[in-house]
Parts: structure tokens; sequence; C-alpha cells
């Protein structure tokens, strides 16, 4: 269990535990979820709310998703250029 650690932010990556690169991420439900390589975003939308209740349970705190946005980021989806929930 995580009883007794210490909260901490993202510095893994959640699919395959590498360091993450602050370039590749999705914003998901108002969480921003950092990835090691963009492979790793494709595997993380098969399953992202077990990923994001492993991370909490390891004390990890996600960031916020930048307020700004146009439509719901709750579902995954393409943007131009990349695939996420959120940025530009």
């Amino acid at each position: 269990m995580t009883a007794g650690r210490a909260s901490a932010s993202q510095e893994i990556c959640p699919v395959l535990g590498g360091k993450i690169d602050r370039s590749v991420y999705t914003d998901y439900k108002g969480k921003r979820v950092y990835f090691c390589c963009q492979g790793c975003i494709a595997e993380f939308i098969k399953t992202p709310d077990e990923h994001i209740r492993k991370m909490e349970e390891a004390g990890v705190i996600l960031e916020s998703a930048p307020a700004k946005q146009e439509h719901d980021h709750g579902q995954m989806h393409k943007h131009p250029g990349n695939l996420h929930g959120g940025s530009r």
C-alpha cells in the first residue's frame, strides 16, 4: 500500500515506466499525463482510468490540464499533430 508515502509530481511514464518527456503528453479528465514516447499514449488510451488509478495509488500527483479548452477533453481524440485531449 502507499500509506506513509510522500506524494510527488509525475516523473515516470505510466505505461513503460521510463523517464517522462514533458513534450509527450495527453490531457484526460482535467489531468495532464506525461509519457516517455508517443507510442505510450496509444497504449494509455486503452485503459486511461486504470493507469491514472495506479499512479495516484503510488502517490503521484498529476498536473491539472490547462483551463482554456474549446470542448470536452474527457474523451481521447486527435488534434492536428497531437493525439491528446488538450494542448494548442
